[in-house]
C-alpha cells in the first residue's frame, strides 16, 4: 500500500556546519599602558603575553557555551614605532615583540594606526587610528559575521556606544579594563544591559597566557638600555631565572 512509512533506508550524509564564532577585540596602547611599569617587578612581563591564548581564555570565562568546538578571532589593535616617532631601541624593541607574536600565535591579526610624534626625542606622542579600526572591525564583524559573543579588552569609554550596538544586535559583549580604575556603567534605560559584563583584566589572568621566555631577556635588556627605571624588572627576572 503507498504512503506507508519505508521500515529502512541509508542515512543521509551528514552536513557541515560552522563552528560557533567569537572575536576578541585587544586595545594595544591601553594594555600595554596596564603593565608599563616598574613596581611589581614582574607586571612589565605580562606584555610578553600569547594574545591567541589569552582571547580563548577571555571567552571561555565570558559565555556559557554549549560543547563543541568554536572559533575565536583575535585582533590586536597597535601602532608601529618607525623613525619618525621612536627611538632606536623602542623599535628594535617592538620588532622582538611582534615576532615573538607571530611565532607562537600566529592566528592573531595584527591591525596597525600610526604614531604622531609630539616632542622632538618621541617622549610624548599619540597613537592614532587605534579607536577608529577597532570600531570599523566590530561594526564590520557585528553586520557580517554575526559572532555568538564579542570580547573587548580595553579600558576606554569611547568604546561603549559600540558596546551598546552589538548588544542592540542581540550580541553578547564581554568588556575588560586592562588598568585599576573606576568600571563604567551603561548608560540609563540601556535596554540590553544583561547582554553586556564589565569586568577587570587581572595579572591572574595574564599568567595563565605567557608566550616562552626565548628573547623575553633580550627584550627587557633593550628596555633597560633606554629607561634605568627598568632594572628591577631585569634583576627579578634573573634572579627568577637562576632558581629553575
Amino acid at each position: 500500500m503507498k504512503n506507508k512509512m519505508r521500515a529502512t533506508y541509508p542515512a543521509p550524509s551528514k552536513l557541515a556546519i560552522k563552528p560557533r564564532s567569537f572575536v576578541v577585540y585587544i586595545d594595544g596602547y591601553n594594555l600595554y599602558r596596564s603593565i608599563n611599569h616598574e613596581d611589581p617587578p614582574d607586571l612589565l612581563r605580562h606584555g610578553w603575553s600569547n594574545l591567541q591564548k589569552l582571547g580563548e581564555l577571555l571567552v571561555d570565562l565570558s559565555f556559557e557555551q554549549p560543547r563543541g568546538r568554536s572559533d575565536v578571532k583575535v585582533k590586536y589593535f597597535t601602532a608601529r614605532v618607525g623613525k619618525d616617532t621612536g627611538a632606536p631601541g623602542e623599535i628594535r624593541r617592538q620588532t622582538l615583540w611582534l615576532e615573538a607574536l607571530k611565532t607562537e600565535a600566529s592566528a592573531v591579526e595584527i591591525v596597525e594606526g600610526l604614531h604622531r610624534p609630539q616632542s622632538e626625542d618621541f617622549s610624548s606622542r599619540r597613537e592614532k587610528m587605534t579607536d577608529v579600526n577597532i570600531a570599523v572591525h566590530a561594526t564590520a564583524d557585528i553586520l557580517q559575521t554575526r559572532p555568538a559573543g564579542m570580547v573587548l579588552v580595553s579600558g576606554d569609554m569611547d568604546f561603549m556606544p559600540l558596546v551598546e550596538h552589538a548588544a542592540d544586535a542581540d550580541i553578547p559583549v564581554a568588556v575588560y579594563f586592562p588598568q585599576d580604575h573606576a568600571l563604567y556603567q551603561m548608560r540609563p534605560g540601556f535596554k540590553h544591559s544583561e547582554l553586556v559584563t564589565i569586568t577587570y583584566l587581572t595579572r591572574e589572568i595574564m599568567d595563565r597566557c605567557r608566550l616562552s621566555d626565548k628573547r623575553w631577556l633580550e627584550y627587557l635588556q633593550l628596555k633597560v638600555q633606554d629607561r634605568k627605571k627598568f632594572q628591577p624588572c631585569l634583576d627579578h627576572e634573573l634572579k627568577t631565572a637562576n632558581r629553575r
